[in-house]
């Protein structure tokens, strides 16, 4: 049996993000405790739909003092934060490096927590260790000798690392990431500011990326009362590809609550000038939106 933990998004306007964690946290204790036996808790760092920072080595002590082993989806990690292995100590971590590491994709990473297994811990699940799907060369002698020839891979994008990596150290990462942050919270002001909203969470659980909800009508029942079914995935779907194909903007459109908001990111490569352009051509879409809703 699989369970999924529910937390309500947005919060209140005002909430901080010690309220936010907390209730992050105070919903998987007590889902735990309810499930009582649970073997395995699957958990973002980042996540992909609200950019929701989480407090990995907090959800992992958790988990583990219930019993169950942790994996943690680092996808959005690499690049907007520290992938700290040892501080989660998570039982596997996982990520890719295309998202913001810039690698060609197919370059990505699995690790497994050996501490884990050897726990003396006979209360505590731990997870075998991971086997590749296909059996080629290297079976048998361990991890690392079983993945890294499975059959006819394409190696380039793991051949790339090295001079990703010489990218970066050019670059400088703390620099890029001071650059990507500060222009976040800039462009998150411009957007609030030109469309009177709201961002989904505070900004400093925010690294790299920040959903602000799109100025459209609220939708409201004969009573006068909100309606409980705002707009839809499929009404984010006409807002994103209206973006792409009448302004030559790609940035996807989450529906979260029954609201629609956009997730802007803030890469080395951007500018203010390019959230300047967001905020007019969604201001023209929203307009037809809810010219074309009122008919």
């Amino acid at each position: 049996k699989h369970h999924e933990i529910v937390i309500d998004l947005p919060p209140p306007a005002d909430a901080t993000s010690e309220m936010v964690v907390d209730g992050i946290l105070s919903a998987l204790e007590s889902a735990l405790t309810a499930v009582g036996n649970a073997k395995l808790v699957l958990v973002d760092a980042i996540t992909s739909n609200t950019v929701l920072a989480l407090p990995v080595a907090r959800v992992t002590e958790v988990c583990h003092r219930h019993g169950a082993a942790v994996i943690v989806d680092a996808a959005h990690g690499v690049g907007q934060i520290d992938v700290s292995v040892d501080e989660w100590n998570a039982d596997i971590v996982v990520g890719n490096f295309h998202k913001w590491w810039c690698s060609p994709r197919g370059a990505a990473f699995m690790h497994w927590n050996s501490q884990r297994v050897s726990s003396s811990d006979s209360s505590a699940f731990c997870l075998p260790p991971p086997r590749p799907l296909v059996l080629s060369h290297g079976y048998g002698s361990g991890m690392l000798s079983e993945f890294s020839w499975d059959g006819n891979r394409d190696y380039s994008a793991w051949l790339s690392l090295d001079a990703v990596e010489a990218f970066w150290d050019a670059v400088g990462v703390d620099a890029a990431r001071r650059y990507c942050t500060g222009l976040l919270r800039s462009a998150a002001d411009l957007l609030v500011r030109a469309w009177s909203g709201r961002t989904l969470l505070p900004l400093n659980m925010c690294h790299m990326m920040a959903l602000i909800k799109l100025p459209l009508a609220e939708k409201k029942m004969d009573d006068g009362k909100l309606s409980e079914d705002q707009y839809t995935s499929a009404d984010g779907k006409f807002v994103q590809d209206s973006l792409h194909y009448k302004y030559r903007i790609e940035v996807p459109i989450k529906c979260v609550g029954g609201m629609l908001w956009v997730r802007i990111s803030a890469a080395i490569y951007n500018t203010e000038d390019d959230y300047h352009k967001l905020a007019a051509a969604v201001t023209e879409i929203c307009k037809e939106f809810d010219a074309a809703g009122a008919q």
